[in-house]
């Protein structure tokens, strides 16, 4: 098989991916393979339910051979300068054992073909299930690794060596490269700035609607920058063009397209996408908000909070949907950009403003800032890659 013309291959769920993973534990856009040099390096896309290598959660991380890489059930090993593909399935649930532990036993219900490919896979789809309407948290089962297959012929699962993954700290200094300042140059003859977060493939940006769209519905002329150095001033990134699919006043939700000064697509080169989900915070979480809200200068600033509970438009009639409340401090710039899970590192929702700005009283003393859940971004997400 001939080598891929791109030094990069994507994995995932969705079928723009080039190696396309039908499961639903498996990401729209899980991960990536890296052809740099004679080594392949395969990078995690924040993917919901991690990247595996040897059992083992990863962020970024060179190939070796015999590793074993999982994506939720679908397996991977990688020998000889080739990767072999191959599923296990969960266990069932239906047969309980009397100690209460997980059952040993599989369903030997499916089987897939092993796929040799040279390095990185060619476009190439692998049906795993039946499909679902999106992806699914994997059940908290310790990662299982099947004996290595040589042979290309059809295998079912092996009996499993089970390894336990270590709770991994959440990557921080990743995220924040992903999140990115939005500045407006020129929009009815005004101009400021937001915030976003870099999503899907890479060449898009989630934000606020109204960071990107003027008073009177029109578009903006946008600018993008994000973070090199987390100590130094953002660097240019690329231009910002509005997708009218993607755009929802109501929610105050908008996905941007990056464009190169061409006005052809570009992708934020070193700055993994953020994968947005439908999963929700509960009442006392802790989150840490992420953006440029001009607070101590022009750097990325993030501020710890927790959900204090929620806010519903019940005054101006003009936005739909629920709100976070957050104790977490915001300011001007940070509107449009990310709120993560303290714990887990899974996004959260999109920092939209504080209560003050949208109630008729003075709110004496201090204030609460307003995230809008991620859940209500996913249509909009889908919109825009069905844009192109």
């Amino acid at each position: 098989m001939n080598p891929p013309s791109s030094p990069v291959t994507t994995i995932g769920r969705s079928t723009d991916c080039d190696l396309v993973v039908a499961h639903d534990s498996v990401s729209a856009h899980h991960a990536e393979l890296h052809h740099e040099g004679g080594e392949v390096r395969l990078v995690d896309l924040s993917a919901t339910n991690g990247t595996f290598v040897n059992g083992v959660r990863v962020t970024s991380q060179v190939l070796n051979d015999g590793d074993v890489v999982h994506l939720g059930p679908v397996g991977l090993e990688f020998r000889n300068g080739r990767l072999e593909i191959r599923i296990h399935e969960e266990s069932d649930p239906s047969e309980p054992t009397p100690s209460g532990k997980p059952p040993t036993s599989r369903k030997a219900a499916l089987a897939v073909g092993v796929l040799a490919l040279v390095a990185a896979a060619v476009a190439i789809v692998i049906s795993l299930s039946s499909g679902g309407e999106g992806e699914k948290p994997l059940p908290a089962s310790p990662v299982t690794t099947a004996s290595p297959v040589t042979t290309a012929s059809p295998v079912t699962t092996a009996s499993p060596v089970t390894q336990t993954s270590p709770v991994e700290e959440v990557d921080w200094d990743q995220l924040a490269h992903s999140v990115v300042l939005i500045e407006v140059v020129d929009c009815g003859g005004a101009a400021w700035a937001g915030s976003g977060t870099i999503v899907l493939n890479g060449g898009h940006v989630l934000t606020n609607h109204h960071v990107v769209i003027d008073d009177f519905g029109g578009f903006c002329e946008l600018k993008v920058w994000g973070m090199e150095s987390l100590k130094d001033y953002p660097v240019w990134v690329a231009y910002g063009e509005v997708i009218p699919q993607a755009l929802d006043r109501g929610l105050d939700l908008a996905v941007i397209r990056l464009v190169d000064g061409s006005g052809r697509p570009a992708k934020a080169v070193g700055r993994t996408p953020i994968e947005v989900s439908r999963r929700e915070l509960d009442l006392g979480d802790e989150m840490k908000v992420l953006g440029f809200p001009g607070m101590g200068g022009e750097k990325l600033t993030m501020t710890p909070g927790e959900i204090s509970g929620w806010w519903t438009d019940e005054i101006f009639d003009l936005w739909t949907g629920e709100f976070y409340k957050t104790s977490a401090k915001m300011g001007p710039g940070v509107s449009g950009g990310a709120a993560f899970s303290a714990e887990t590192g899974d996004f959260a929702g999109v920092p939209t403003g504080h209560g003050s700005d949208w109630d008729l009283a003075e709110s004496p003393g201090d204030i609460l800032g307003l995230v809008r859940p991620g859940k209500y971004a996913v249509p909009l997400l889908e919109a825009a890659e069905r844009a192109g």
